[in-house]
């Protein structure tokens, strides 16, 4: 009896270890496997400037590149940058091949049902880009002029899914990049492309005589670290790492810098 009711203990005390008080299984997390590791794996995009680009030397650069430096310093660790397209975010979490994306990440409804995303470190709009070297171009003041027009964009991105909403009776073709969006646009092939407002002047900027802005903001986005689903150890401390860089005054000069426009001001939470 009494060796029965000690096995019994020993099972009872190995399922309170293992499953802890609430019940629930003990999981390590993301942050105790990355310390250990000592690699945190970021996916970066591969041509979305400002945000992040791969040189021609093969090298990345951009705010997001920026910031993920900055997150492997505070965690004392080196990070692995992993270039990846839009379409690839969510499934690059999702298979936890990467630990974050910090790559132009705009937190959705319907995103955040596959992802979790921390507080936003920007904020940004969705715009319509033309060429202005297209005489169509002249016809398009807003995504109201969109009727019959034909628009590429990226498949997934939310300045695309923004424009099929306020604008459904547009003919949109969908493009695997952002690259070859642009490309079509440039040769003519689409009038209008819709982009977040960061590329946009970007793309102003660097070549005025193939992107212009036009119209006003017809969406408002967040844009956040992706990280997997039901990690919250995970995200408390990503939210954290926001919050402090952003008292200390660190993100804000990257926004500056990068976006060329001033930083929003947060508060508290973003």
């Amino acid at each position: 009896m009494k060796n029965r009711i000690a096995l019994v203990l020993s099972v009872i005390l190995m399922l309170l270890f293992a499953f802890g008080a609430t019940g629930v299984a003990k999981a390590d997390s993301l942050l105790d496997e990355v310390v250990k590791r000592k690699v945190v794996r970021v996916g970066v995009c591969l041509d979305a400037p400002p945000y992040s680009w791969k040189k021609s030397d093969g090298s990345f650069d951009g705010i997001d590149i920026e910031l993920a430096n900055m997150l492997a310093a505070a965690l004392k660790v080196n990070v692995e940058l992993q270039g990846i397209n839009t379409i690839a975010r969510v499934p690059m979490l999702v298979s936890r091949k990467i630990d974050v994306v910090i790559c132009g990440f705009t937190r959705t409804l319907e995103r955040s049902l596959a992802v979790d995303f921390t507080d936003p470190y920007a904020v940004i709009g969705a715009v319509l880009l033309v060429n202005p070297s297209d005489p169509r171009s002249a016809e398009i003041k807003s995504y109201k002029d969109l009727k019959g027009k034909t628009v590429g964009g990226t498949m997934g991105g939310t300045s695309w899914i923004a424009l099929q909403r306020v604008a459904p009776e547009a003919n949109m073709i969908s493009y695997k990049t952002i690259a070859d969006a642009h490309q079509a646009l440039v040769t003519q092939k689409v009038v209008a492309m819709p982009t977040d407002s960061v590329m946009g002047y970007d793309q102003q900027r660097m070549e005025p005589r193939h992107f212009k802005v036009v119209g006003d903001f017809f969406s408002v986005e967040d844009i956040c670290i992706g990280v997997p689903k039901g990690d919250q150890i995970w995200l408390n401390w990503l939210n954290l790492f926001l919050h402090q860089n952003q008292v200390e005054g660190k993100i804000a000069p990257l926004y500056e810098k990068w976006f060329k426009s001033p930083a929003p001001k947060f508060t508290g939470r973003y």
